[in-house]
């Protein structure tokens, strides 16, 4: 047997302090890796609301929606609410096409790419700053919205709570489902995304 291949435990000692150190540190980054992977799993962390298996389609508030346990059991309500793709095909709508954006949501500023638009267009994607996650809130609250006019939301998001949510978004750039809980544009948006068809 070769001298850099030891046969016993004695024999490790006689390893060079590098090859030593090697071994206890892959021990401990693997240790880490399980910590890691543990630690977010246990917690209720935002990393859950990226999850889209557990969430699709799913009729739930936004202040549920930060607390979800993707461990619950039993049946979930399925969500009837659609995304805008839906409502820019529909040929009927639960109010005017041509109502205006900041007619709902009046905190709209003269300044915002939706500001002087119908809610047709904003859901057809008729906005400027077309690559701006902060622009592709529009469609998704217009969307909600319109859902909650068509009753299919009632359980979970009012059309009250739609306008609550847009102005706030509108004036601040967030929204807080929750008083220590702050949404960004694109978590807004991911909440959408998880809970319309």
């Amino acid at each position: 047997m070769s001298a850099e291949q030891p046969t016993n435990k004695d024999e490790t000692s006689a390893l060079p302090n590098a090859v030593q150190q090697a071994s206890v540190q892959s021990g401990v980054n693997s240790g880490r890796r399980r910590f890691t992977k543990a630690g977010i799993a246990a917690s209720g962390v935002i990393v859950t609301l990226a999850s889209r298996s557990a969430l699709a389609a799913e009729a739930i508030s936004p202040s549920g929606f930060v607390s979800v346990n993707q461990s619950r059991h039993g049946a979930h309500q399925e969500s009837r609410a659609r995304r805008p793709q839906y409502w820019a095909t529909a040929s009927h709508w639960p109010i005017d096409k041509d109502t205006k954006f900041n007619q709902i949501f009046h905190q709209c500023s003269h300044s915002s790419a939706y500001h002087n638009m119908s809610c047709a267009e904003v859901i057809e994607g008729k906005r400027g700053h077309q690559g701006s996650t902060a622009n592709g809130v529009g469609p998704y609250l217009v969307a909600a919205y319109l859902n909650a006019a068509m009753g299919w939301t009632e359980d979970y998001l009012t059309t009250s709570q739609c306008v609550i949510m847009g102005n706030e978004w509108l004036t601040t750039g967030i929204f807080r489902p929750t008083a220590n809980v702050t949404w960004s544009s694109a978590q807004i948006i991911n909440y959408f995304q998880n809970t319309q068809v």
